[in-house]
This record gives C-alpha cells, sequence and structure tokens, in this order.
C-alpha cells in the first residue's frame, strides 16, 4: 500500500511539473510571436504614408537580377540598393526597394522583405 501511495504522489508530482513547464512554453511562445509580429506588422496608416511617399517622390525603380522573384518573406538580392525612408516618417528599421510597379518594404537588419506595395 505504501508503495502504490509512494507511485501516485510522484506521478502527481511530475503531471504538475510537466504542465508548469508547458504553460511557461506556451507563455513564451505567445510573447516571441507578439514580438516578432509587432516588429514586422505594417500598419494601413504606415501603407498610406509609404503610398504618398512613393506617388510624390517617385524613386528610381531596380531591375531585379534575371530568373529572380521575390515575395513578402524573402531576402532581397545583395546586388539591389536598399534606401531609406526620410527621418519624418519614423521608418528606420524599414528600407525600400522600387521594382517595377511594386515598392518592397524590407527589414533593415535582414533584408527580408516584409510587405509589398503595388
Amino acid at each position: 500500500m505504501k508503495t502504490l501511495i509512494a507511485a501516485l504522489a510522484l506521478s502527481a508530482a511530475m503531471a504538475t511539473g510537466a504542465m508548469a513547464q508547458g504553460a511557461s512554453d506556451a507563455g513564451s511562445s505567445a510573447a516571441t510571436g507578439a514580438t516578432a509580429n509587432r516588429n514586422t506588422a505594417v500598419t494601413m496608416d504606415q501603407q498610406n504614408q509609404i503610398r504618398t511617399y512613393w506617388r510624390a517622390q517617385r524613386p528610381a525603380s531596380q531591375a531585379m537580377p534575371a530568373n529572380t522573384s521575390v515575395s513578402t518573406g524573402d531576402s532581397i538580392p545583395a546586388s539591389m540598393e536598399l534606401r531609406p525612408f526620410p527621418n519624418d516618417m519614423n521608418m528606420n528599421n524599414y528600407r525600400y526597394v522600387v521594382s517595377g510597379e511594386r515598392l518592397f518594404l524590407v527589414d533593415n537588419s535582414t533584408r527580408k522583405v516584409v510587405h509589398i506595395i503595388q
């Protein structure tokens, strides 16, 4: 009987520890996901601000290297120049590239496309 009680107590302690660990992991995953989304999310206001800038300034278009297709999440080829936005736009974490009729919003630290504006 003592062995059975000890086994049940040990089992309950292990289950409680595993559940606490799972809750901790879930909380950190949610926090990490929120941070990742916050860093790459582009608000509608920012999109409108970028469109207004693009229409007014008409920065030169750059040709994509041959056989290159770039989508959200892809890296911009190293041969393409990333341009900064004016300081008053508060877009310091981003650069952009215009190619054809598309403006690629790029994470400054990774060169990954976070949004495409047409």
